[in-house]
């Protein structure tokens, strides 16, 4: 009797240990929906939907801008260029509604999508980039220049002599390139002059001129595309004809010429232009 209950005492114990055991395995209830925090809403509708589209149309026509201007200056007004367009800003709610919404259609997706263009795209560093490269490419390219492009329309050219009232008027001449900036008539100019006369009055007469050149900047003449480049000249001057002036010995002129370049050719950033690119 008393092995009996020893038995069935053991079968009991075994039997608790068992169901203790299985209750301390068994996994949690899954929470249920109601438990779980709520997703946080969205609103793209009314003013936010305006600034979106307006925002995305900005970007694009920006976008636009960057890739027709991306390696040469936007055109304006002689060298001095305005500052570079910037990319306009996303409004401020858009990068955690993007998140969010995930792929979406209509204009909150090109919203998106125009969000996540600008906020992976350094623009800087690929500006940066690709304006060595072009230059590069400049440099090991050399530019052929055209004929044209070395005539000089010259204007109000002073004597240097101190107190002569001698000046030129209006003039032309042809230069040959000797370095980056200096350039040597290739031939005598012509020039009108204004010549004192012995009763105080002034008068006209031809001269030719020769002489050199120095470009000293490039620019973008105003009103039109037209590339120019402004130069200072010294040359000397001879009367032709019986009009010399008596006693003058040799005579110098100085002033400015204009040459025009072809409309492919940019006026560089510094407004000197570019050496490499751009010979007379």
């Amino acid at each position: 009797m008393n092995y009996l209950r020893a038995f069935l005492a053991a079968v009991f114990l075994l039997i608790s240990l068992a169901a203790n055991t299985s209750a301390q395995t068994t996994p949690p209830s899954p929470t249920s929906a109601d438990d779980r925090s709520p997703l946080i809403a969205v609103d793209v509708s009314g003013d936010r939907l305006v600034a979106l589209q307006r925002w995305t149309k900005e970007y694009e026509d920006w976008k636009a801008w960057f890739a027709k201007y991306q390696n040469r200056r936007a055109p304006g007004w002689l060298a001095t260029q305005k500052k570079r367009k910037q990319p306009p800003t996303p409004p401020a709610w858009l990068p955690d509604a993007c998140t969010l919404l995930g792929d979406e259609t209509g204009p909150i997706g090109d919203g998106c999508r125009a969000w996540r263009d600008w906020s992976q795209t350094d623009y800087a560093t690929e500006h940066i980039t690709q304006q060595i490269a072009q230059t590069r490419a400049n440099l090991e390219a050399p530019r052929k220049s055209i004929w044209w492009e070395h005539i000089h329309v010259d204007a109000f050219w002073p004597m240097t002599q101190a107190g002569s009232s001698a000046y030129g008027v209006a003039g032309v001449h042809t230069t040959l390139q000797l370095s980056r900036r200096f350039q040597i008539f290739l031939a005598p100019g012509a020039m009108m002059m204004r010549l004192p006369t012995a009763d105080g009055s002034q008068r006209w007469s031809p001269a030719t001129h020769w002489g050199f050149s120095y470009r000293v900047l490039d620019f973008r003449f105003p009103g039109t595309h037209r590339p120019s480049a402004l130069h200072l000249n010294l040359a000397r001057v001879w009367i032709l004809g019986q009009n010399r002036l008596p006693g003058a010995g040799e005579m110098y002129l100085a002033g400015f010429s204009l040459t025009f370049k072809n409309r492919g050719d940019e006026p560089s950033p510094d407004h000197t232009g570019d050496p490499a690119r751009q010979p007379h």
